[in-house]
């Protein structure tokens, strides 16, 4: 059946009995009776929208795909693509992948943002500790394809251009004296250099390329 005839509550259905959870489970984790769930998935009644963008994360689908049918059938969202590393705080040397092919981490994509416009990034070094360590994978959003306008307080990653050297970092958005400022986020005084958003005669260019949304940080279990 394709996804555009499918009704909520059977988009529901498959959904649920794709992560393997039961009606009682769904219920649990949404804070709604097993009955109401049921009646979901019998096209008796429709969850609020918030209910909806909640029970879309839990069932890692899309939250359109998953209200309106859009989407096709590759809806069901593997995780966020792994696309590289970044440096927290401190300017390293950007290397494109080659790969057509990218790890995948278990999130599902943020409602409030376009799916295509997520992706993770795994944090090297750790000269943003205050929010991710070394190794932590934060989840970031595209700002162009996003549409979104860098605000005071964002945690950003950010593109700088010397030539033919292009060199990437995370930093917070903070308001200096030349207008919007990048920031570090560590507690190491060796990584506490700012740099302004406004690009000053004789400087490098500065670029936010994506806002940073979330960490991900997965709890190994002993042997």
């Amino acid at each position: 059946m394709h996804t555009l005839e499918m009704t909520l509550g059977q988009r529901f259905l498959r959904a649920r009995e794709a992560k393997k959870i039961s009606q009682s489970e769904l219920a649990r984790l949404l804070g709604v009776t097993r009955n109401a769930v049921s009646m979901w998935e019998r096209d008796e009644s429709q969850p609020k929208s918030q209910t909806m963008q909640k029970a879309a994360v839990i069932l890692n689908v899309g939250f359109d795909w998953l209200a309106t049918g859009r989407g096709g059938d590759a809806t069901l969202v593997p995780g966020l693509p792994l696309v590289g590393e970044i440096a927290g705080g401190v300017w390293t040397e950007v290397r494109d992948s080659q790969d057509d092919e990218y790890e995948r981490v278990p999130v599902a994509p943020d409602p409030r943002y376009p799916p295509e416009a997520q992706y993770a990034l795994r944090v090297n070094g750790n000269s943003v500790n205050k929010v991710a360590r070394d190794g932590i994978v934060v989840i970031c959003v595209d700002v162009i394809t996003a549409g979104i306008e860098i605000r005071e307080n964002d945690l950003v990653w950010v593109e700088r251009r010397r030539g033919d050297l292009v060199e990437a970092t995370v930093k917070r958005i903070r308001r200096g004296r030349n207008g919007l400022e990048l920031w570090p986020e560590s507690d190491d005084p060796r990584h506490q250099d700012k740099v302004s958003l406004k690009a000053l005669k004789g400087e490098a260019e500065v670029t936010v390329k994506g806002l940073v949304i979330a960490t991900y940080n997965p709890i190994p279990r002993g042997d």
